[in-house]
């Protein structure tokens, strides 16, 4: 059974810059099962950590008919946490938790 609340492991597979300050991130989870039976629904949000930072929420905002695939969260570089997702690169990793809402 799936637990909502527990942080799952998400590597970041595209990184797309929109503005100075905003990035598209596609990410997909570590674990290929969990990815395989991951969805939401439109007006969810996940929360997305990274250790020694903390975590936000975000709203998912790629079609939840492919999230069995991956999914999207749009960043704005606007405080601690998320500058700090700002400097990292493909390939690194983020906790993931949710969806909730």
């Amino acid at each position: 059974m799936k637990n909502a609340y527990q942080p799952k492991t998400a590597v970041i597979k595209k990184i797309e810059k929109q503005t100075p300050e905003v990035k598209l991130y596609t990410l997909v989870f570590k674990n290929k099962k969990y990815q395989a039976n991951f969805g939401f629904i439109p007006g969810q949000f996940i929360e997305v950590g990274l250790s020694g930072f903390g975590e936000a929420p975000f709203a998912v905002c790629s079609d939840p008919n492919l999230a069995h695939k991956s999914f999207q969260i749009c960043v704005r570089k606007v405080g601690k946490l998320t500058s700090q997702l700002d400097k990292l690169r493909r390939g690194d990793l983020v906790t993931v938790r949710g969806p909730y809402g």
